[in-house]
């Protein structure tokens, strides 16, 4: 339900123009997917300390937003075994070294969760201090002087489609709530009944939002 949810605060980036932000998170949260590993690694550790002692994020707030780093590297450690499986077989003997070789993630997928997470702690920092509004000032600024035109349908969809994304996870913690009210179990049967909800759910509220945005216009 915090997944990177705006916090409202009185820090130099709550302060900050927009549009500078919309232009910083874009450029950087990119860009992280082409630092060195060892580098990102050391980013995400400045991050994590600036988000608690500057921004005052809870640690809470901070791990939330960074949990699909961590079911994405549990992906890549499964699909590094798989390979090893693939290009080695299966060991010949149980032992401890062959085990470390075949649960040995290559580098590469290593390198790809890092900058993966990397990416996330940017766009949390940036996500909490950045209101709905905000968000949509900053898009309609960057289309107006880049068209010149009053009229900004691209920073209106765009604007829709990021600030978006943290009422996703509010949401499911609506449905999953509502799910185990009913005592329902953590099962198959749990993700295959409340993902078509969470779709119309996240459907609706679009259409509808998208009704407020034409009728303002």
């Amino acid at each position: 339900m915090n997944f990177f949810l705006y916090r409202p605060g009185n820090s130099f980036l709550h302060r900050t123009n927009p549009a500078l932000k919309v232009i910083l998170l874009l450029v950087l949260a990119t860009g992280a997917f082409f630092v060195p590993a060892k580098a990102a690694g050391i980013s995400i550790l400045f991050i994590l300390i600036f988000s608690l002692t500057v921004l005052h994020f809870s640690v809470r707030d901070v791990l939330y937003d960074l949990l699909p780093a961590f079911f994405y590297a549990v992906f890549f450690l499964l699909f590094s075994v798989i390979l090893n499986l693939v290009e080695n077989g299966l060991p010949q003997s149980v032992n401890l070294q062959d085990i470390e070789q075949l649960l040995k993630p290559q580098m590469q997928y290593v390198t790809l969760a890092v900058r993966l997470t990397l990416s996330l702690s940017l766009s949390s920092v940036f996500y909490r201090t950045t209101s709905t509004p905000q968000f949509t000032e900053g898009f309609r600024s960057i289309e107006h002087a880049l068209t010149k035109k009053d009229s900004t349908p691209f920073a209106d969809s765009l604007s829709l489609t990021l600030t978006f994304i943290p009422q996703i996870a509010q949401f499911w913690h609506r449905i999953s709530c509502a799910w185990n009210a009913r005592n329902g179990r953590k099962n198959i049967r749990r993700i295959t009944t409340l993902v078509p909800v969470l779709f119309r759910i996240s459907m609706e509220e679009a259409y509808r939002k998208t009704l407020a945005m034409q009728n303002r216009t």
